[in-house]
């Protein structure tokens, strides 16, 4: 089976948040339905840095970013001012793994701060917004995986440089 063309993970490594905003303009560039950023950029770097990650995520009208819970449950997640530039916002938790592979997830709970959807689901919202999906609250589902990582194009993002990702 060859890879998916509908998906494909972009691995942006260790870079600063100037070079995020290049890779999120160069994504965008190519018309994707979502850009699911699971990154957290807690507190603020520097102005320009700062800036310019802002202005990306302004000029995207398609991305998700990704929020983890701390030890006492509550959000841990991007500073607001780039949260507020977002299109969608959604958990992402590790419940639990077999050999490094997530088996299980919640898709929605029900939190003092109120309904919370995960990740993968307010990608789904973004990309079919139209998708009247119901989920259930705090329950487990086990994930049936129907494709392999090798399944997906993965690009990092030390050969932006190097190839056209268009």
């Amino acid at each position: 089976v060859g890879q998916d063309p509908e998906i494909v993970l972009f691995n942006i490594e260790n870079n600063d948040r100037t070079a995020i905003a290049k890779i999120i303009r160069s994504i965008d560039s190519c018309k994707p339905a979502v850009i699911g950023i699971n990154v957290i950029f807690s507190n603020k770097i520097d102005d320009q840095s700062d800036k310019e990650l802002q202005d990306a995520l302004a000029s995207t009208n398609n991305d998700v970013l990704v929020y983890n819970f701390n030890k006492t449950r509550d959000i841990d997640g991007s500073d607001e001012m780039f949260v507020k530039l977002g299109t969608g916002y959604g958990y992402f938790e590790n419940l639990e793994n077999i050999n490094e592979l997530v088996t299980h997830f919640v898709p929605a709970k029900k939190a003092k701060s109120g309904y919370l959807e995960c990740f993968a689901l307010q990608i789904l919202r973004v990309w079919q917004p139209s998708y009247n999906i119901k989920v259930p609250t705090n329950k487990k589902i086990l994930i049936n995986y129907t494709k392999i990582n090798t399944q997906f194009i993965t690009i990092n993002s030390y050969s932006l440089e190097e190839r056209d990702i268009r």
